[in-house]
C-alpha cells in the first residue's frame, strides 16, 4: 500500500502527514486522537512506540519531526529526536497545548490543565488554531476573564478599575448575592450605569431595599453614624437611615414626674430596688447591681429578665437602642454573657445619656407588663379584683412580684387571707406581714416599705 505524506509549509516549520493503521478496537472509538503503534514487515510506518516514546515514521522510513498532521489533528515531535512531545509548546510565538493522553493539540474549548482553566480558539488555520484567548470571553452565557498567561482568573480581580469576583474553580464572573468566607457581598445586576458584576460598595438599593457595603465590598450589619446620619441595620443587612441626633435628650430632665403614666405611688417601692437618689432617674442608669447580676431601676437580673428586656428594647426601637444590637442577638442560653459585662454597662449608660426619660419609660413599661400585669391576671383567676385598688396597694403587689416572681406574689395574696372585702390598709398589713415571715432576711426593707406605703395611702385618703 502506498501512503502519501503531505508536507505543509507554514512559514515556521514543516508538517508531515503520518498515516496510522488502527486496530479494530481503535477503529470503533469516537476519538480521532487515539494513536496506535504499528509496524510493517519490511519497514516501520506511522506511530511506533520505542523505548517508552512515540515516533511517527514516514513512508520512506524516516522519522517525522516538528508539526505532524493526522486526521484533522495536530501532533508535535521533537525536531532533534522525533519523539512525540506533549504539554505546552510555543509555535509561531504562541503557546499551544498537546494532550498527554493521545498527544494531539487542543484546538478549541475550555480545558482545565495543571489546575488552571484555559480557552482555546478554533480557526482552522495552523497559524492561529488552538491559540489561547485573553481578556473577556462569554462562553455559554457565562463571562470569563483570561489573564496574560491565558489562564482564567478566579477570586477578586480589578479590571480596568472595577472589582469583580470570579468563582473558584469554575472561574466565571459572579453576579448578585454571594457569601465568601462567611461575609456577604453583592455584585451589580441592576444598575445600568455600572458594569454588570461590578462589586458593590457604599449605599446600594437592591430589590427596593437599601444595603451598605464597605470599601472592600463586605455588607455592613453594625450601626454607625456618618455625616449627621445614623445608619442602622436589620439582621439581614437592610439599612434604615435617620438623623443621627434623632434620639437626643430633649425632654425636661429637671422634672421628677414619671413620663409614662405610671404614678409615683405605684412605683414607690423602686427606691428599695435601686436605691435613693436626688435624681429621680438615676436608678434607671444603675448597672452591675446585686454583685454584677442586675441593671436598671427594677434590677433586671441576667439570670431572669435582663436579656429579655434588652431584646424587647431593641425590637421596639433599633435606632434608639442601637448599642444593644450585639446583645439582643444573644440566645437565652448565652444570657450569662451579660453578667459583670463592662462593655454592656457602657452601652446601657450611653442609652441613658441619650434620653434618660425615654429609657426610664421603657424600663417601667416592660417591668409592669412582665411582672405586675401578669400577677394581676393570676389574681383575677383566683377571684381577687385589683382594678379598684389604689396605686400604692397595687405597688405593694408589684414589689412582691418583682422580687419573688409573678405567681409567688399572687399566691402570697391568697395565702395572706386577703379577699375583695379586705380594706386597703389591711391589705397592706397582711401582705407585708406575710412577706416578712416568708423572707426574714429582708425584714428591715419590708418594714420601711410598709411604713411608706401606709403613709402614701393616708395622704391619698
Amino acid at each position: 500500500m502506498k501512503t502519501k505524506f503531505l508536507m505543509i509549509a507554514a512559514g515556521f516549520m514543516a508538517a508531515a502527514v503520518c498515516f496510522t493503521p488502527q486496530t479494530a478496537s481503535a477503529a470503533k472509538s469516537k476519538s480521532v486522537s487515539t494513536v496506535t503503534a504499528t509496524t510493517q514487515t519490511r519497514r516501520k510506518l506511522g506511530w511506533v512506540r520505542e523505548g517508552g516514546k512515540w515516533y511517527c515514521y514516514r513512508a520512506n522510513g524516516e522519522k517525522a519531526r516538528g508539526l505532524v498532521a493526522y486526521k484533522h489533528n495536530w501532533y508535535y515531535t521533537d525536531k532533534q529526536t522525533g519523539a512525540m512531545v506533549t504539554g505546552w509548546v510555543t509555535l509561531n510565538g504562541k503557546p499551544r497545548y498537546f494532550r498527554k493522553a493521545g498527544g494531539y493539540m487542543i484546538r478549541s474549548g475550555l480545558w482545565r490543565l495543571d489546575g488552571k482553566l484555559y480557552y482555546f480558539q478554533h480557526t482552522n488555520t495552523i497559524l492561529t488554531d488552538g491559540t489561547l484567548t485573553k481578556g473577556w470571553q462569554t462562553i455559554k452565557n457565562k463571562d470569563y476573564y483570561f489573564g496574560d498567561d491565558g489562564a482564567a482568573v478566579s477570586g477578586f480581580h480589578v479590571i480596568d478599575g472595577t472589582t469583580y469576583y470570579f468563582r473558584a474553580k469554575i472561574c466565571y464572573k459572579a453576579t448578585g448575592w454571594l457569601t465568601i468566607n462567611g461575609k456577604r457581598y453583592h455584585f451589580n445586576t441592576s444598575d445600568s450605569s455600572r458594569a454588570n458584576g461590578a462589586m458593590d460598595t457604599g449605599l446600594v438599593t437592591i430589590d427596593g431595599s437599601q444595603y451598605f457595603f464597605d470599601e472592600k465590598g463586605v455588607m455592613i450589619t453594625d450601626d454607625f453614624d456618618a455625616n449627621g446620619k445614623h445608619y442602622s441595620f436589620s439582621a439581614d443587612g437592610k439599612c434604615t437611615i435617620t438623623d443621627a441626633n434623632s434620639g437626643s435628650n430633649d425632654a425636661d430632665d429637671s422634672s421628677n414626674t414619671n413620663k409614662d403614666g405610671l404614678s409615683d405611688e405605684f412605683l414607690f417601692f423602686t427606691i428599695y430596688e435601686s436605691g435613693r437618689s436626688d435624681d429621680f432617674y438615676q436608678g434607671y442608669n444603675q448597672t452591675g447591681g446585686d454583685h454584677g447580676n442586675a441593671c436598671g431601676k427594677y434590677q433586671f437580673d441576667y439570670r431572669y429578665s435582663l436579656l429579655p428586656f434588652v431584646k424587647y428594647c431593641y425590637q421596639k426601637d433599633p435606632v434608639f437602642f442601637r448599642e444593644f444590637k450585639i446583645y439582643a442577638s444573644l440566645s437565652l442560653l448565652q444570657k450569662s454573657k451579660l453578667q459583670g459585662n463592662t462593655a454592656f454597662y457602657r452601652a446601657w449608660n450611653t442609652i441613658f445619656s441619650r434620653n434618660k426619660v425615654k429609657f426610664a419609660n421603657y424600663q417601667d413599661q416592660y417591668a409592669k407588663q412582665e411582672y405586675y400585669d401578669i400577677t394581676e391576671r393570676y389574681l383575677s383567676k383566683y377571684g381577687i379584683d385589683m382594678s379598684k385598688r389604689p396605686d400604692v396597694v397595687k405597688g405593694a403587689v408589684y414589689s412582691y412580684s418583682i422580687q419573688h416572681g409573678q405567681l409567688s406574689a399572687a399566691n402570697a395574696v391568697v395565702a395572706a387571707k386577703i379577699s375583695n372585702s379586705t380594706s386597703d390598709s389591711e391589705f397592706l398589713r397582711l401582705l407585708y406581714y406575710y412577706r416578712m415571715k416568708q423572707y426574714p432576711a429582708y425584714v428591715s426593707r419590708y418594714r420601711s416599705e410598709y411604713a411608706q406605703a401606709l403613709s402614701l395611702l393616708r395622704k391619698a385618703a
